[in-house]
């Protein structure tokens, strides 16, 4: 076999030295070497760009430079810098030594101590050095390239998660919100009992989608429980009794067994409910005739602790025994068919083996093909000090005194949203208007007509940061500090930072409850001076000019065309506005009649029109307080300040130049 031969690039102005380092490699070598030679700098660059060495020995006294100022140039002749140096000095100079080192010499040999195996061993170890260190570099960048493709992964699945929980949330949003606006509603106590199962179904399904998303926490193992006291038997009765309705609809027999020393417990509820729901929906999945019987117990009670024990047994398909050891793994079931007949993820019982483990307990199952299975799991949970109780139901929430005067912009475009909000805005006092798009929404602030916005995430054209930035960086007199609250289903971490760092004030999650919309929308209106201001009692009507038009035109920074447009605005809209109030005066819909006068007041504030404005804060007020009759009482009132305000708007307004303030 061919010896392989090493070429090396003998760099030294001295004849004879060079004769010495190649008898010196040549003879008596078990290695072949092969040797060429340059005198000078510049011949040894013109040398490594033809020949290529396998290593270079290089002097550092050259005729025409320093050897350790030619050495970057060599090296950077060559791919990714590498080549193996050996550096050759008539003195031991510790200095030249470090500095050839850092500037990328492999050994460093003193021509006065050198001998044949020395300069061999130095060859040799500068070419092991250099075969080391660019296969360290390659691994280097093999793992780089990993680790790119795995934060192109990571930052996928993110995408990818934030999306699905905004898709996930937004019809959630919608269960939420039409439940808590019908509980709101006459129902019938089984009609109550019905929407709350929803509602508290949708609320469990919230807060396990709120970790499952956070797949940070997840992957990291660092999913956390929390540690609070609820009622045990309540907890389980409701997360059972949609399971019920299902089992009754399939024509199966459903028992809840409690046994009655189970009372309030400690521990994370939400945990424990996920696990219930996955063991008991298996059961009335897999089950077509029979029944399913749940059993509560406590097998172990002491002072600091106490045991909960679940069983729940099925007279279902039942599984074979050579399948059950993988029933606890991800993505798995018993076979393929069963996933092709019943569906499913096969993620359920592996996720309640995960979230048992953390809690320090263990699940099993005991289970025969064609004879049903006992699904079983026990968790020890510190004892609760708390007597039992019963949550309370959904309590109607007080409107605030300033609802009626405040006006929300929903910047929504999902359909159902929208519907929604509103809804929600009108059960809660206030009056809202809605756009899908960002443009739709500049357009319509630059018209002064709303004191606050809420802002969905996701949105055609602009998405909510986009429109946030937007509003805060117009000119006077846009509104650009309107008080801007995110009410977005983008709710993995980090959202909320997004929201707040492009301008907005407030963060809402979706789905969103009436109490946690008003505790928001209460902290912006206390924000906003004008509102405050405007809370204080009213002067009288009649005290009042019918069009301050020097105060609108002061509040457009002195721009009449704006003006014209806003005054266009109202006198084309105030007709309509005027008629809904009639409409719904004839309908006897108190409500519906505070709601049209709140929109007519509305647009009265804008255009500052403060007599007609009054007139009908005070009809608006009475309605809701005490009821139709008082407020229709001042309907004749309305139309005088109206009818007075279309009259000096005529005069003017639409004929010629408005007046320019004193």
């Amino acid at each position: 076999m061919k010896k392989q031969t090493i070429k090396v690039l003998i760099v030294d102005d001295s004849p004879e030295d060079r004769e010495m380092y190649r008898r010196f490699l040549c003879e008596d070598s078990i290695v072949q070497f092969s040797c060429f030679e340059a005198a000078s700098g510049e011949e040894a660059l013109r040398l490594v760009d033809a020949q290529t060495p396998d290593c270079i020995l290089l002097d550092n006294r050259l005729p025409d430079r320093e050897g350790i100022e030619l050495l970057p140039e060599l090296l950077a002749r060559r791919p990714g810098g590498l080549v193996p140096v050996v550096m050759l000095s008539g003195q031991g100079n510790e200095l030249t030594a470090v500095q050839a080192m850092q500037r990328g010499a492999q050994e460093y040999v003193v021509k006065g101590v050198l001998t044949a195996q020395s300069l061999r061993r130095a060859v040799l170890s500068a070419i092991e050095k250099v075969f080391l260190l660019s296969t360290l570099r390659a691994k280097q960048e093999q793992l780089a390239e990993k680790n790119r493709e795995l934060e192109r992964v990571s930052k996928f699945k993110s995408e990818f998660l934030a999306n699905m929980s905004h898709e996930i949330r937004t019809p959630i949003n919608g269960v939420v919100g039409m439940t808590e606006l019908l509980l709101c509603t006459s129902l019938t106590s089984e009609q109550r009992e019905y929407v709350d199962t929803v509602r508290a179904s949708a609320e469990t399904l919230v807060a396990v989608l709120n970790d499952i998303l956070d797949f940070s926490k997840v992957e990291a193992g660092k999913l956390s429980l929390e540690s609070i006291d609820f009622d045990g038997p309540n907890l389980i009765r409701n997360v059972l009794r949609p399971l019920e309705l299902v089992a009754k609809q399939k024509g199966i027999a459903f028992e809840i067994q409690i046994a009655p020393s189970i009372g309030s417990l400690k521990g994370d509820q939400i945990r424990i409910s996920q696990i219930i729901t996955n063991l008991v929906g298996n059961a009335v999945k897999f089950t077509k005739q029979g029944r399913v019987v749940v059993r509560a117990s406590l097998p172990a009670d002491s002072q600091t602790s106490q045991t909960l024990r679940l069983e729940v047994a099925d007279t279902g398909i039942g599984i074979a025994r050579d399948e059950l050891g993988k029933l606890f793994t991800s993505f798995s079931q018993a076979n393929a068919s069963t996933t092709r007949k019943f569906g499913g993820t096969g993620l359920g019982l592996a996720i309640c083996k995960q979230l048992v483990d953390l809690m320090g307990g263990q699940i099993g199952v005991e289970s025969e093909a064609g004879k049903g299975s006992l699904f079983w799991f026990q968790v020890a949970l510190e004892r609760s000090t708390k007597p039992a109780s019963t949550p309370p139901r959904l309590a109607i929430v007080p409107r605030s005194s300033l609802a009626p005067k405040v006006c929300v912009l929903v910047i929504e475009d999902n359909v159902i949203n929208q519907n929604i909000v509103l809804k929600m805005l009108t059960r809660l006092g206030y009056h809202g208007d809605v756009v899908a798009t960002g443009k739709e929404a500049l357009r319509v602030l630059a018209t002064n007509l709303h004191h606050l916005v809420l802002m969905d995430g996701q949105l055609p054209e602009m998405d909510g940061c986009q429109i946030s930035r937007a509003i805060r960086a117009a000119e006077p007199p846009f509104p650009s500090q309107i008080p801007i609250i995110a009410m977005t289903a983008n709710a993995m971490k980090g959202d909320r930072e997004k929201c707040l760092e492009a301008g907005m004030n407030d963060y809402l999650s979706k789905p969103t409850t009436l109490q946690d919309l008003q505790r928001t929308l209460d902290r912006a209106v206390a924000s906003i001076p004008e509102l405050a201001h405007d809370s204080a009692a009213p002067p009288a009507a009649e005290s009042q000019p019918a069009f301050d038009a020097a105060t609108l035109l002061e509040s457009l920074d002195g721009d009449h065309l704006v003006m014209h447009e806003i005054v266009q605005l109202y006198v084309s809209s105030a007709p309509g506005m005027l008629a809904a109030i009639s409409l719904e005066i004839e309908r006897a819909n108190p409500a519906g009649v505070a709601d049209a006068v709140h929109r007519l007041r509305g647009a009265l504030l804008a255009l500052r029109a403060p007599r007609a404005a009054a007139a009908a804060t005070e009809m608006e007020e009475l309605v809701r307080k005490q009821g139709l009759v008082a407020g229709v009482a001042k309907l004749s009132d309305l139309n005088n300040a109206t009818q007075q305000l279309a009259s000096e708007l005529a005069s003017f307004g639409s004929t010629g130049p408005l007046p320019v303030p004193s």
